[in-house]
């Protein structure tokens, strides 16, 4: 269930929007990840996070949403392309 969205979304999309919302806090981000991340597929979280960083960077750009967030969200979102294209094989069923 996506909580945010109010309708099914992405596996691991309610823990994306939690890292996207603690990115300017590093330790923060880290303890969510620790905290909640222990059981995620990495390949999963990761296209949430994707997903999430790109709705986010639209919403700022479009209606001016969470404009302190954008450096953080933009380097969130580099870094899960960067992971996401890394990964050797697309498995349908991390996704």
């Amino acid at each position: 269930i996506d909580w945010e969205g109010w309708g099914i979304g992405l596996q691991h999309q309610d823990l994306a929007l939690l890292i996207a919302f603690s990115s300017l806090d590093q330790i923060l981000e880290n303890r969510i990840r620790r905290d909640f991340g222990g059981s995620v597929v990495a390949r999963s979280l990761t296209l949430a996070e994707l997903f999430v960083t790109a709705e986010l960077l639209r919403a700022s750009e479009n209606h001016g949403k969470h404009p302190d967030l954008v450096p953080a969200l933009t380097a969130l979102g580099m870094r899960a392309r960067d992971e996401w294209l890394a990964s050797a094989v697309c498995v349908p069923g991390d996704w």
